[in-house]
């Protein structure tokens, strides 16, 4: 069985290639801003993929939780760098993305017909 610790390597290990391919001339920025939502979101996380894979957390109710944290992802360092918001929020995306189908993959339970 998946643990938390498991999919949260995986997932910070996803994470950094994402930052360091959406930007190359600034990677180490977008890494640390990318590295900084994760931290933030590390115990909510936890709370939510315990629930997920027990079954007490739906994968649609999962998701909208994750995505109502989409407004808490700064950029801080990547806005001072005066990238375009378009490329802001498209990582903004990406990250979201990233986190829940990473989490569907280790925590996911499937709901067998009776």
């Amino acid at each position: 069985m998946a643990t938390f610790d498991d999919f949260y390597k995986d997932l910070k290990g996803q994470i950094e290639e994402l930052a360091e391919s959406s930007f190359k001339t600034c990677k180490d920025e977008a890494i640390g801003d990318c590295n900084c939502f994760l931290q933030n979101l590390e115990n909510d996380l936890d709370s939510w993929t315990k629930q997920l894979s027990t079954g007490e957390l739906s994968q649609k109710d999962f998701i909208w939780l994750v995505n109502s944290k989409k407004p808490s992802i700064t950029l801080e360092s990547l806005t001072q760098q005066g990238l375009a918001q378009v490329d802001l929020d498209k990582l903004k995306n990406d990250l979201i993305d990233k986190v829940v189908t990473t989490a569907l993959k280790y925590f996911l339970v499937a709901v067998l017909p009776v």
